[in-house]
């Protein structure tokens, strides 16, 4: 695999277990208040937990960058010339 294709995946998986520890906190909120007012405090550190790990997450996702950018040297007053096509 390239370097791209690695950049991707890894992406990707991040991608992933982002929405994969939103939807836990989906999980957590329909079957963790069952019994509110014993479970109260787990459901809030479980939420706080999968928050946190979410925005930790997002902060990775942030530091994907592409690895070569476009830039032009070229004065407007001389443009590149262009092929013709057949």
């Amino acid at each position: 695999m390239s370097a791209d294709r690695h950049a991707v995946a890894a992406y990707l998986a991040t991608l992933s277990a982002i929405v994969l520890l939103a939807l836990a906190g989906a999980a957590v909120c329909i079957w963790g208040s069952y019994d509110s007012e014993v479970n109260l405090a787990r459901v809030l550190g479980a939420l706080t937990f999968i928050g946190g790990a979410i925005t930790g997450l997002i902060g990775v996702i942030g530091t994907f960058r592409p690895k070569s950018a476009v830039t032009i040297d070229q004065p407007p007053e001389k443009p590149v010339p262009m092929e013709d096509r057949p």
